[in-house]
């Protein structure tokens, strides 16, 4: 059963992440704006993830969720976002609602 379990999780973070591979490579060309972060939370779900929430223009705020291999990943990952800081999210030219958060846009060092 527990390595049922792990399989779960391994799936779960392939799919999330595969997910998150396509809108990367759909959005490279979008715009670039900084938002604002609202909320970070790491929490267990299918797989370890962090959810951040921001704001990039008003009223529109808008969340990622990133997911993770472990608990423990996740937090130390959103430990590296703290509220009220400044992050870069791309916009979908024709549709200011949609944005996307990625590592690759930020300049994260540990």
């Amino acid at each position: 059963m527990f390595g049922g379990l792990i399989l779960d999780v391994v799936i779960a973070f392939v799919w999330k992440s595969s997910v998150r591979f396509f809108k990367q490579i759909q959005s490279a060309k979008w715009p670039r704006t900084t938002a604002a972060v609202l909320q970070v939370i790491a929490r267990e779900a299918d797989c370890p993830e962090v959810e951040i929430k921001y704001r990039y223009q008003q009223p529109l705020v808008s969340e990622a969720v990133i997911p993770f291999f472990s608990l423990n990943a996740a937090k130390r990952y959103g430990d590296l976002l703290v509220v009220k800081s400044a992050i870069i999210v791309r916009i979908k030219p024709n549709d200011l609602s949609k944005s996307w958060f990625f590592d690759e846009d930020q300049n994260l060092s540990q």
